[in-house]
């Protein structure tokens, strides 16, 4: 089993994370993630559905929010997001990692020990401390099962350090292409549900194109390798007009953001925002769109 701790800045993009929980219930992974991530995620679903609110208006040329207006706003969208995140518990029930303690993990690990200058300068930075010594918990709770860190904050989570812990840090194009070079058709089963569960609510319901999209997108998993192979896979388009489709601009307002366009088919250098990262190691042992809610 691969146990993949869940970082907020993940859990806050409502297409990734929604996919990533579906990853869970199709097997492919047990997510996981800690109290203090589920208190981060609520604080920054919180404040981006306010950034977005003003940036809406300033497109408008609507007046910017008045500082009470931005609070009672804030305080609106707090409660939204515990809404979310109990919808999001529900969805990946053994969420809670055993034994996790912040207190005790820090007296184990201290600071200074994990966030001190290591391999080539790297470094855990001080603010994803806490995420660090949950990925470690994660290891001693299931010892042998193999244990993933993801998280777009992938230089504040470096992959050479937190190995030494038996940790795999990495950003979540290369966990969505790690899972498909495995096992190619029960990922494609299960963005097909998760794309079968949108158009709930009023919303529109997203087509498979626009998950290709969302996994090509920048923004979003940011994999143009997968992205190509699901539209080949889906019909969509013929093989060697894969990378197009990418970088397509949305027909609709979908998909978050369409990925830029032309990207590279096969790039020999690491895309900005996905760091190259050591292949994962393994335990020893005999084996903006429209982002919607889950439906629970």
């Amino acid at each position: 089993m691969i146990r993949v701790l869940l970082d907020a800045c993940l859990l806050v993009k409502g297409n990734v994370g929604n996919t990533l929980l579906d990853f869970g219930k199709h097997g492919l992974i047990a997510p996981h993630w800690t109290p203090e991530i589920a208190a981060q995620f609520v604080k920054n679903w919180a404040k981006r559905r306010v950034q977005e609110e003003n940036s809406d208006r300033k497109r408008s040329a609507q007046a910017p929010m008045t500082a009470v207006e931005r609070c009672a706003l804030e305080a609106e969208n707090v409660n939204k997001a515990q809404d979310r995140l109990a919808r999001l518990e529900l969805l990946a029930p053994e969420w809670r990692i055993p034994g996790w303690d912040l207190k005790a993990a820090m007296a184990a690990h201290p600071k200074t020990s994990i966030c001190a200058a290591g391999h080539g300068g790297t470094v855990v930075h001080g603010g994803d401390y806490e995420v660090a010594l949950a990925a470690i918990q994660l290891t001693k709770a299931f010892p042998n099962d193999d244990v993933w860190l993801a998280t777009e904050n992938i230089h504040h989570l470096p992959p050479s350090e937190l190995k030494k812990y038996g940790v795999w840090s990495l950003h979540q194009s290369q966990l969505i292409e790690e899972l498909y070079k495995e096992k190619p058709k029960d990922v494609e089963a299960s963005l097909k549900h998760t794309l079968n569960q949108t158009g709930q609510g009023g919303r529109k319901k997203l087509e498979k194109s626009d998950m290709v999209r969302i996994v090509g997108d920048i923004q979003q998993f940011n994999s143009h390798t997968v992205a190509s192979a699901l539209a080949i896979c889906w019909g969509l388009i013929p093989p060697l007009s894969a990378a197009a489709v990418v970088g397509a601009t949305p027909a609709n307002g979908n998909a978050a953001q369409a990925a830029p366009s032309n990207p590279p088919a096969a790039p020999t250098q690491p895309a900005a925002g996905k760091p190259a990262t050591p292949k994962a190691p393994k335990k020893t042992r005999s084996t903006k769109g429209q982002e919607q809610d889950p439906a629970p």
